[in-house]
């Protein structure tokens, strides 16, 4: 199933904010969907032409107007899902994006049900509790989870 291009925008905006995409790879889309005449667009245009990643996500957020927020916030958990080589302190930061996620008033349970690895990842890392590898390994567990229930439910 295609997504659409205001789903796909509001998906990369959330994953270059994140630095699960860098502005090359943002650029290259843009610059994809140009050449496939699907939407020219001015915002589609700014964002081709960006040199900072504060102007990308100006055009990306532009473009992303009128999608959905959680099934773009699902794209970007199955980004982390993927992720081979996640080391304790990405995680970490990974998993605080993802607690945030959880803490908006309009967050459905299972990305709530998500937000206690923020806590656990930086507790392993300051070697209290588990240890960070245990830890990231248990995060991206949790979110291959949810990912999966997603693709399911």
């Amino acid at each position: 199933m295609a997504v659409a291009l205001h789903e796909k925008a509001g998906e990369l905006s959330l994953a270059l904010e994140w630095g699960l995409v860098g502005l090359d790879y943002i650029i290259r889309w843009a610059d994809e969907k140009i050449l496939e005449g699907e939407d020219v667009s001015g915002e589609l245009c700014d964002l081709s032409l960006a040199t900072d990643a504060k102007s990308a996500l100006t055009a990306l957020n532009e473009l992303a107007q009128g999608s959905a927020f959680w099934p773009s916030a699902a794209r970007v958990l199955r980004r982390i899902a993927e992720i081979e080589d996640l080391s304790p302190r990405s995680a970490a930061t990974l998993a605080k994006r993802v607690y945030f996620l959880g803490m908006r008033a309009d967050a459905p349970e299972a990305y709530q049900n998500l937000m206690h690895h923020w806590d656990h990842i930086d507790l392993a890392i300051n070697g209290t509790l588990s240890t960070p590898e245990q830890a990231t390994k248990e995060f991206i567990q949790d979110v291959s989870a949810f990912v999966d229930r997603q693709r399911n439910g």
